[in-house]
């Protein structure tokens, strides 16, 4: 019973991404949703109290998968620096998918709406930029790295990589970034990163 009770949980939220990629959260209703899953409106509320629930756990299952392939690109024996290379490319990629991209909206315009922003906060970006803290407090324990606050490090190290790729993904001025420019960004906000904090 519990098997099938998760299937049709994540069948609500594969269904609930697409209409929420494609239309919008104030769109969306979630008897809309009901309908495209083939089932009643209570079942969706057996599963999400709400549908800002719904969406923090849609914005939640694409980061899990964007972890999840990162992770198993990672190898142990790889230095710091090769390591957050890896992730950094990861996460630049994944944020300027167009999934991300207009699930990034729907969070900056609808903040408001229950926790979203807080929720996109604490399970997107601190669970995912708190795996690349951990490697940069390992590497200042080991005295590669300066001591210093490995969450700050890495929050600036983001803002290096990112540059205004983001911004030129949001505001429609592209329509997707190449990797040729990723690699760019990366490479040289590592460098920067380096001149910073390598001892």
């Amino acid at each position: 019973m519990r098997r099938k009770s998760d299937e049709k949980k994540q069948q609500i939220v594969r269904v609930a991404s697409k209409l929420f990629l494609k239309h919008g959260l104030s769109v969306v209703s979630m008897s809309r949703i009901a309908a495209e899953v083939g089932g009643s409106k209570a079942t969706l509320y057996n599963h999400f109290p709400n549908k800002e629930k719904l969406f923090a756990e849609v914005a939640l299952t694409l980061v899990r998968q964007m972890a999840e392939k990162a992770a198993t690109t990672i190898d142990p024996a790889l230095t710091y620096i090769e390591k957050l290379r890896i992730l950094a490319t990861e996460y630049l990629r994944f944020i300027l998918s167009e999934e991300c991209v207009a699930l990034y909206r729907n969070v900056v315009v609808y903040p408001h709406k229950g926790n979203i922003g807080r929720e996109a906060y604490d399970k997107a970006l601190r669970s995912t930029w708190g795996h690349v803290a951990s490697i940069v407090k390992e590497a200042m324990r080991k005295g590669r790295l300066k001591k210093a606050d490995p969450w700050l490090a890495v929050m600036q190290l983001k803002a290096l990589v990112e540059l205004d790729t983001l911004d030129r993904r949001l505001l429609k001025l592209e329509k997707s970034i190449s990797d040729d420019e990723i690699r760019k960004n990366v490479n040289a906000g590592l460098a920067l990163f380096k001149m910073v904090y390598e001892s």
